[in-house]
């Protein structure tokens, strides 16, 4: 019965159709100031950083810096939550000298007169650690939130464990069925950031929300979440009548159109990969009054190879949004994700002429990642000079090569 509950609970949610938008209401991106917008915000413990041998220990907000060297990306702001082998506790101890098991709560958050919200947060985990799974019971790996209405009961509506349900452990997941079991393939997490959406049923006056975390991985074992939202129903007057996305040449060709539109003001294209985040990639405007069939259309000139998503966000003129459904185009295309200019390299700097925008990631003779960053297209430089002499691996999501460093 439980899972069946949650699997609907835990539906990720889009805004389809002709009236309902979304309008945020509350927010917590763990900055300094503002943070949370509304609230309280209570720790089970308070936050630490500790260790300098094997590997450092952790929970809490954090530019990134002082968690070198893992990296994390696609967070909000200038600060984000994340957590590593907890157990050591704050003092450094050895295992288990804490419970792994923490928590976040916020209380006295306003619903009065909500309707239809819905939750979104970032989540990450570094990508080349060994996660536990249910096998390691009670000490799996996994980051959750609940929330509960008028001090009524919890109920989870995201959840995050392990993809691999056999002793070997592996990379986590977003968990949209409630087993427990990262979903894998698109929902694994990795260093940069992923969103989920998720429904938050009901109403009343008061709403609390629960992150829970279980994490007693060493290095390079951690964990990361920012940017947590909330968001309800709003009206908005646009009737949207297609949408469509399909490759043609070496592109892909995006049309949509709208039945009726009110006050719009603009169109904004949107595109992601994998479990990335959204970006924004073009503006089209509006008709803004419109009681026609409007068309409209968009040519992404540099889709990657693999799955590309795509949604259209129109805004009104009082600056409310809403989306079309989300189109799915997978495209291959024959030329290189990249190429090494100087190979080679003699001079202490990789010059990389990279075809389309893409996260690059360079690792050393080990196998170790001592680089990364998401770059536009064109001509970029990697220095290296204080790396010593040898073979080194490019990497970007479809393709990989090998540079020599004299």
């Amino acid at each position: 019965m439980y899972k069946k509950i949650y699997s609907l609970l835990m539906l990720v949610f889009f805004v389809t159709g002709n009236v309902d938008a979304q309008t945020q209401f509350w927010s917590d991106n763990f900055e300094d100031a503002g943070s949370p917008s509304s609230g309280s915000r209570v720790t089970s413990i308070a936050e630490f950083i500790s260790c300098t041998t094997p590997t450092l220990a952790y929970f809490k907000r954090t530019t990134g810096a002082e968690i070198s060297p893992i990296v994390f990306s696609g967070f909000s702001g200038t600060k984000f939550w994340a957590a590593m082998d907890i157990d050591r506790g704050p003092g450094c101890g050895g295992n288990n000298t804490i419970s792994a098991a923490q928590s976040i709560t916020w209380s006295g958050i306003n619903i009065t007169g909500k309707t239809g919200m819905t939750f979104r947060g970032l989540f990450g985990a570094n990508s080349t650690a060994i996660f536990q799974g249910l096998p390691f019971l009670p000490s799996a790996d996994s980051m959750a939130v609940s929330y509960r209405i008028d001090g009524g009961a919890w109920i989870k509506i995201v959840g995050v464990h392990c993809n691999d349900n056999t002793a070997n452990g592996g990379t986590v997941g977003f968990d949209l069925n409630g087993d427990r079991i990262g979903d894998g393939g698109a929902n694994t997490l990795g260093n940069t950031l992923s969103e989920i959406t998720a429904n938050i049923p009901g109403t009343g006056n008061t709403l609390d929300l629960r992150f829970n975390i279980f994490l007693n991985n060493q290095q390079p074992g951690a964990m990361a979440f920012d940017n947590f939202r909330l968001f309800s129903s709003s009206s908005l007057p646009v009737t949207w009548a297609s949408f469509t996305a399909g490759k043609q040449g070496d592109h892909i060709a995006l049309d949509w159109s709208t039945a009726t539109e009110q006050n719009t003001k603009e169109f904004v294209v949107q595109h992601k990969t994998g479990t990335g985040n959204w970006n924004n990639i073009a503006v089209i405007s509006a008709a803004g009054n419109s009681n026609a069939l409007r068309n409209y259309n968009y040519t992404h000139l540099y889709p990657v190879n693999g799955v590309n998503y795509y949604r259209i966000q129109q805004t009104d003129l009082d600056e409310k949004s809403s989306f079309t459904d989300i189109q799915l185009v997978k495209f291959t295309n024959s030329s290189p994700a990249f190429v090494i200019k100087e190979n080679p390299v003699v001079n202490g700097i990789i010059k990389v002429q990279l075809h389309q925008p893409a996260d690059l990631f360079l690792y050393d003779m080990q196998g170790r990642l001592i680089w990364q960053q998401q770059q536009a297209s064109g001509l970029i430089s990697i220095p290296v000079q204080r790396n010593p002499a040898g073979l080194y691996t490019l990497r970007t999501k479809d393709d990989s090569k090998k540079i020599v460093l004299q």
